[in-house]
């Protein structure tokens, strides 16, 4: 979804996204029902996606990182990630969080946000001016009906991210 402000070849060399440290594994890809489905199948692993999480969705499970760049902290990675090649999903299997990222949507007290992830590696001025412009374009309205759809792309709010707009009151108008 931000192919228009984020190149491939930037993602397929930084990886960051698909790889957690215990205490950020809460990032790793809430799905739907039909989606976990077609990962589970693809991978074809019944085990590549956790039963129900949260009340509201499947989360892709994560394995321990054999390939560490530092030994101080064990690391995790997505199961559909090959250290070597990238995502090893399809863009119609891929979670929607993926296609987003470094961009997700958190419940603040109630409150809905767009955030942008601090942790990603092509976040710096330019990539923020682009994101806020394609997300007063068309993407905005992507995110919103993606919510009104099934919820489990929003995530609890965390102070890290950077909040790029509140999208309460477009949620609510569309309900």
């Amino acid at each position: 979804m931000l192919e228009k402000i984020l190149r491939p070849e930037k993602c397929a060399d930084c990886r960051n996204c698909c790889v957690f440290y215990e205490t950020s594994r809460w990032e790793m890809p809430m799905v739907s029902e039909r989606k976990a489905a077609l990962i589970r199948e693809h991978l074809n692993d019944e085990n590549a996606v956790s039963h129900k999480a949260e009340g509201f969705g499947y989360r892709l499970k994560s394995v321990l990182r054999q390939k560490k760049p530092y030994e101080r902290a064990e690391e995790y990675r997505c199961i559909a990630l090959d250290e070597d090649c990238g995502c090893t999903l399809p863009t119609e299997v891929k979670p929607i969080e993926c296609s987003l990222w470094p961009i997700r949507v958190m419940n603040d007290k109630g409150r809905i946000y767009i955030t942008l992830a601090p942790s990603c590696h092509a976040v710096d001025t330019a990539f923020r001016i682009n994101a806020v412009k394609l997300l007063n374009g068309s993407l905005k309205q992507k995110l919103i009906d993606l919510i009104n759809s099934g919820k489990h792309i929003i995530r609890p709010f965390e102070p890290s991210y950077e909040r790029l707009f509140e999208i309460t009151e477009d949620l609510t108008a569309d309900e």
